[in-house]
């Protein structure tokens, strides 16, 4: 079984718990308020509570998910350049436009 992805950190930095929903590590960072943040396994923070960094968690849970998620999107995009390059990234990602396109089409028909 997988661990959880999402781990949440207190405005110390210490380590208090892992979550599998976004939306769930988003309703526990409120608890631990100001400066608690919402990492992607214990590497990069996509979240950190607060009105003085990101907002509030418990504005919308699904809002925070949102950003979670881009955020994280943003950083496998960043990687993927790093180790492949631009060009890579452009091919693949005009592969996987063509591929929804396609389904899409096939959907409306």
């Amino acid at each position: 079984m997988a661990a959880p992805r999402f781990k949440v950190y207190d405005s110390d930095g210490k380590y208090q718990a892992a979550c599998k929903h976004a939306e769930d590590a988003a309703n526990l960072v409120t608890v631990y308020g100001d400066g608690a943040t919402i990492r992607d396994g214990h590497g990069p923070i996509v979240w950190r509570e607060g009105p003085n960094h990101d907002g509030c968690g418990s504005d919308s849970y699904d809002g925070t998910a949102n950003v979670v998620w881009e955020r994280i999107h943003t950083n496998q995009l960043c990687n993927y350049t790093k180790t492949y390059g631009a060009a890579a990234l452009k091919a693949a990602l005009s592969e996987e436009l063509a591929a929804r396109a396609a389904v899409q089409r096939e959907e409306e028909a």
